[in-house]
């Protein structure tokens, strides 16, 4: 993957360019950034793939503009930070669309969440999507895709898998004894901690915790051994219990058994649709049972995820990304699109 700007720059060929990628701590959005790169690298030979974080793209935003044509594709990364839990990055994703609303825009697979009340960023999301000449949107649950539904956007949108679900590490440790807690600490959190921790110690399990957030930022360079090292500390584990969806996916993919709880948003259950015949990943309804945990902890799974039980989607996105796929282009004529944009401001 090329990096440098100055030969960004200068690159006459086809061109991707995954914008807003993450550096911050979170494990889970490292991950999809990695299964973004995996893709791209393999099913898109033809093109040049350009990577800019979060804060490169707020930097270089308008010399990356001046520099893409239109054989060029905007991708921008994928996650969980559209609508109005994580208010600040939406507004950003609205304004960078906006000064790209003349090319190619792929949205990766996304979990968009409003709160009933945000009639504001709801009106203000849709206009700012019915500015651009061709935006997909990719939806990596259902409530996500019904969302964009209600709200009749005037782009494109389909729903497919969270790119994570791409990465493929292989590994085969030798596993303790132990179960593996990982909760989620912010906005998103839905507390059953303490009652599952009282009924391991009655129980008498043994457990460790973790979190997939660290306390630093991940650069580009150290991105693939950090997120590695995660996916080998659940490979290592009996069992892993969770209310963080990418805790889930690490679990699918290093074939750990898992129950998972929902959050706020609905999206662990949500992306659970696309990996519900696997039967050591559970979500479980409710509080956790001893039952539950006694069935999940003693199973005996023949069948291992891998990434080519989802080809099918996987083939979909790469068939959205080079041009086919669902939907049609809204084409806005000049005097309707100025009117939009004025209002589009005045919302912020």
């Amino acid at each position: 993957m090329a990096t440098d700007f100055a030969k960004f720059k200068e690159d006459r060929n086809k061109k991707i360019v995954l914008i807003f990628t993450p550096s911050h701590g979170n494990l889970g959005d490292s991950a999809i950034t990695l299964g973004e790169l995996e893709f791209f690298k393999e099913r898109f030979k033809d093109y040049s793939v350009y990577e800019f974080t979060k804060n490169e793209t707020l930097f270089y935003k308008n010399q990356i503009k001046d520099h893409i044509t239109d054989k060029d594709i905007i991708a921008f990364t994928g996650g969980g930070f559209l609508g109005s839990i994580w208010k600040a990055d939406n507004n950003y994703f609205l304004k960078i669309i906006k000064l790209f609303s003349d090319n190619k825009i792929v949205v990766m697979p996304q979990t968009i969440y409003f709160y009933e009340d945000d009639d504001k960023l709801k009106e203000s999301f849709v206009i700012g999507t019915s500015l651009c000449r061709d935006l997909t949107i990719l939806c990596r649950d259902y409530q996500s895709y019904q969302t964009l539904k209600d709200l009749k956007v005037r782009c494109k949108f389909e729903y497919v898998p969270d790119i994570a679900l791409y990465c493929q590490p292989n590994l085969n440790l030798e596993r303790n004894n132990k179960i593996l807690l990982c909760f989620r600490s912010d906005r998103e959190k839905v507390s059953r901690h303490s009652g599952i921790m009282r009924l391991l110690h009655d129980l008498e399990i043994k457990f460790d915790r973790t979190d997939m957030v660290i306390p630093r930022i991940i650069t580009k360079k150290g991105r693939y051994s950090t997120v590695m090292k995660k996916f080998e500390q659940f490979a290592r584990y009996r069992m892993v219990i969770t209310d963080r969806l990418h805790a889930m996916i690490f679990s699918t993919i290093t074939n750990t058994p898992c129950i998972a709880f929902d959050n706020v948003s609905k999206k662990v259950s949500g992306v659970h649709e696309w990996i519900k015949d696997l039967d050591y990943i559970q979500i479980a309804k409710g509080n956790l049972t001893e039952e539950m945990l006694n069935k999940i902890f003693n199973s005996q799974h023949d069948k291992a995820y891998t990434s080519a039980s989802l080809k099918s989607e996987f083939d979909k996105i790469e068939k959205i990304l080079r041009g086919g796929g669902v939907g049609i282009v809204i084409i806005l004529n000049q005097q309707i699109k100025a009117q939009l944009s004025g209002l589009f401001l005045l919302l912020f």
